[in-house]
């Protein structure tokens, strides 16, 4: 709780509104077993104490479910919003990341739709975190559902190069990246606007 806290400390001191991430536990921390319902009672409490906290500073929470091999807590949209909704504060939401529902999720479009307004925060990132539309994530998919809940998050590009030192290392990515940083960016960001201008989003 005091990492969170510490958190939600410096986001107020940068003037802003708004924390979202892997708030629900640690990745790479495993029991070597499904989330007991123990396990989910001390989530769920450590979670409402902070947004208890948090709404005092004015600030909103946002929830990302990650991958099996990252955690074990929490790992699809239903997952973090059944984690939303014991907490019952209205300041926490959910966050989605393209990379992890490829791996977790059936599809793209029916955790959005359950989702609906508690939506508040996407990374957009192909299933390989590389260039935009040249992996197997569905983008007509998610756009489509984003457009249905009328979507007024954030939409944030988050992509990966080996041309940046130690990206490597932070983010296991060992295949050498076809592209540099830069390309990436521009290209990918060029992606996700045409995208979401196509949908309205």
């Amino acid at each position: 709780m005091s990492r969170i806290k510490e958190a939600l400390d410096k986001t107020a001191e940068l003037d802003t509104d708004f924390l979202a991430g892997v708030l629900h536990s640690g990745i790479g921390c495993f029991s070597g077993n499904p989330i007991t319902n123990q396990e989910k009672e001390i989530v769920v409490n450590v979670l409402g104490e902070a947004a208890s906290y948090a709404q005092k500073l004015g600030i909103t929470m946002a929830i990302e479910p990650i991958n099996r091999y990252e955690s074990y807590v929490c790992n699809t949209a239903e997952n973090a919003l059944e984690l939303i909704d014991k907490t019952g504060a209205s300041n926490l939401k959910l966050h989605l990341d393209t990379f992890h529902m490829n791996i977790e999720e059936a599809n793209f479009k029916t955790p959005i739709l359950k989702a609906g307004t508690q939506l508040k925060h996407i990374h957009i990132t192909e299933s390989h975190r590389g260039m935009l539309g040249e992996g197997t994530v569905n983008w007509v998919e998610l756009f489509a559902a984003l457009q249905v809940i009328n979507f007024e998050g954030n939409l944030v590009l988050e992509n990966f190069s080996s041309s940046i030192t130690g990206m490597q290392q932070a983010v296991s990515l060992w295949q050498k990246s076809p592209y540099q940083a830069e390309e990436l960016a521009v290209e990918s960001l060029a992606f996700m606007q045409k995208m979401a201008s196509s949908y309205n989003s």
